[in-house]
């Protein structure tokens, strides 16, 4: 499945280090599957409970997508 995709990360999550997001970001941009990279600072791994203006804003964003971004397959 082909969907556009954000990455969300804290610029403190330790256990899940940005590290890894940096990784997710570079391999779904290389297929062209990255929608948005999107690190918060000073939150850690706890994002929706830390920022969650910032992640429902997020979610909100990808889901009104017109469908035709939405791909399948």
């Amino acid at each position: 499945m082909a969907v556009p995709t954000t990455v969300l990360v804290g610029s403190r999550d330790r256990l899940t280090p940005p590290v890894h997001s940096y990784r997710l970001r570079d391999k779904l941009e290389a297929r062209g599957n990255l929608e948005q990279f999107i690190e918060l600072p000073h939150v850690g791994h706890m994002s929706p409970v830390e920022a969650p203006e910032a992640v429902n804003s997020e979610i909100r964003r990808l889901a009104g997508m017109p469908a035709m971004y939405r791909r399948v397959g």
